[in-house]
């Protein structure tokens, strides 16, 4: 996303963790990291989570057509088998709205002025 490529540029290259916390800028942790973004939302009277916001990228990645691959390479996954989850709510999502054009297709075919020909 162009804001966050913007502000991940601003982070000296020599600096690998950029999420920290405490007076000596200690790394979150994975699970106090979560807590920490679920107490955020809490406080700002918002639903969400960490877990959640992993599987809206995922969602957005396959709806724009991703693979299971770079699904994976996004959640860090060792496996294409979750990635392929979202792939397969996508693929299932387009097939269904092709299937719909097409039947758009044919009632366009179709004669609408109701006479027939006696030729």
């Amino acid at each position: 996303m162009p804001e966050l490529a913007e502000e991940l540029a601003r982070i000296p290259r020599d600096r690998l963790m950029f999420l920290t916390h405490g007076p000596d800028a200690r790394p979150y942790m994975p699970e106090t990291l979560g807590n920490w973004f679920r107490d955020q939302c809490n406080a700002a009277s918002v639903p969400g989570s960490l877990h959640g916001l992993r599987k809206a990228g995922a969602t957005r990645l396959a709806n724009a057509g991703a693979t299971p691959d770079e699904i994976r390479a996004f959640l860090a996954h060792e496996t294409n088998a979750q990635g392929a989850t979202y792939t397969k709510a996508a693929d299932r999502a387009r097939l269904g709205d092709s299937g719909m054009a097409k039947l758009s297709n044919l009632s366009a075919r179709l004669d609408k002025t109701g006479e027939k020909s006696h030729e």
